[in-house]
């Protein structure tokens, strides 16, 4: 049988490759070989294939974060910290990922902070975008917004929360900013504190776009007639009704 020239080209190439690949294995049992009679350990060939961690790399954090996690991989030079360790000690990381380059000896580490889009009253905890709590290092998040208390809010209402700050913060969403933010109960939902004064019995967050938009309407009503409210009850909201109150007055 008579081979054409491609099909005899290909084989000719796979045949050098496997020539190659056996050269290859061959110097490494000699090397390995040589390892033994040396009495060398496998210690010692990995520290001669290997280089030795020389430095960390921290990518994605801002300066403030990034001192404080580079203060705390540094000390771990010799047995890096895997991701999951350094998420587990900086709860304000959403996500990091470790890589090492083998020419360098350097361990790069990739970080996503969290968005925290609220403060709670108790210091060093926020609330994320995405209805997580988290603890920070103190100087990390500098949050102007309202003060949060949501001490037995569950998961789904946290979440429920962090879209309600987004939908309020909008200009002109709230006829002042928004200075308090309470968990009153499950059954009482909500409430918030402007920084006019104004008291919103808010219930649960839910039609927060639609309630908003009633709210404009009917304190613009209050200060018409009233010459303002003290607070609005929202709670009856699906019933159709908002509950006012009048400005209290001195001596009453």
């Amino acid at each position: 049988m008579v081979l054409r020239p491609k099909v005899r080209s290909q084989r000719v190439r796979l045949l050098a490759a496997a020539g190659a690949l056996a050269c290859l294995g061959a110097m490494a049992l000699v090397v390995l070989l040589q390892f033994k009679r040396q009495g060398a350990d496998w210690s010692a060939l990995k520290a001669r294939l290997v280089p030795a961690p020389r430095g960390i790399e921290v990518d994605g954090a801002p300066p403030e974060l990034k001192d404080k996690l580079t203060a705390f991989l540094e000390p771990r030079l010799a047995a890096p910290a895997s991701a999951a360790e350094l998420l587990a000690a900086f709860p304000c990381l959403k996500s990091a990922g470790l890589s090492r380059s083998y020419w360098t000896g350097t361990f790069r580490y990739v970080v996503e902070p969290r968005k925290a889009v609220g403060a709670a009253a108790r210091a060093g905890r926020y609330l994320a975008d995405d209805g997580t709590v988290f603890a920070a290092p103190e100087g990390v998040y500098a949050v102007s917004g309202p003060a949060l208390e949501f001490e037995g809010a569950t998961g789904a209402e946290l979440k429920e929360l962090a879209g309600f700050l987004s939908q309020s913060a909008k200009p002109g969403s709230l006829p002042a900013a928004l200075e308090k933010m309470r968990f009153v109960s499950a059954a009482e939902g909500w409430e918030a504190r402007l920084a006019d004064g104004t008291v919103l019995i808010w219930g649960d967050l839910r039609f927060t776009r639609q309630k908003l938009s009633r709210l404009r309407e009917i304190l613009d009503d209050a200060r018409a007639q009233f010459g303002g409210a003290s607070s609005a009850d929202l709670r009856y909201f699906e019933d159709g009704r908002v509950l006012v109150r009048p400005p209290l007055r001195a001596g009453r």
